[in-house]
């Protein structure tokens, strides 16, 4: 062999090489469970009411209500993050509950949440557009706590028909 051919051997070879380790670092890193959600349920005192998840990549935290008949109750017991993921929590979620269950987060066990604004918590959900005292239709609603935006998209089915956002 020729040192021409010898050398463009060793060359895709060691190219070979490298293109293996980037696939075993890149399978490692894709399997690296630092940043797993964690999940679990919502309680109150008469039972589930909901369900959390929590992104540790993005750090936000989401509890979504599941039956509009819990809606108004507050939970008592929040989630099961650990004391470390608590601390990490930078943005708090609340989907369909419309009574704020902001007196269950305290800077000890939440500080992240907390600026010199307030606390970090977004609603959001869907309400029933009234006209003339009958259900006309629907919308979705967003109400940052921290900035004091509100947004209000009406829609009909899936399509929404406008938005209407204060801030």
């Amino acid at each position: 062999m020729s040192g021409g051919n010898c050398r463009k051997l060793r060359n895709a070879m060691f190219v070979v090489a490298l293109l293996a380790v980037i696939a075993v670092g890149f399978v490692a890193f894709e399997s690296d469970d630092s940043y797993a959600d964690s999940s679990g349920v919502v309680n109150d005192s008469s039972g589930q009411i909901g369900t959390y998840t929590f992104d540790s990549k993005t750090r936000v935290l989401t509890l979504k209500a599941i039956d509009s008949s819990y809606y108004e109750k507050t939970p008592t017991e929040l989630v099961s993050l650990t004391d470390d993921e608590k601390k990490t929590v930078l943005k708090v979620v609340l989907n369909g509950f419309i009574k704020d269950p902001s007196n269950l987060f305290n800077r000890d066990d939440y500080p992240g949440i907390y600026s010199d604004s307030g606390m970090n918590l977004q609603h959001i959900g869907e309400v029933s557009i009234y006209v003339k005292n009958s259900v006309d239709g629907m919308a979705n609603y967003s109400f940052d706590r921290l900035t004091g935006t509100f947004e209000l998209s009406y829609k009909s089915g899936s399509t929404v028909l406008g938005s209407y956002g204060s801030g």
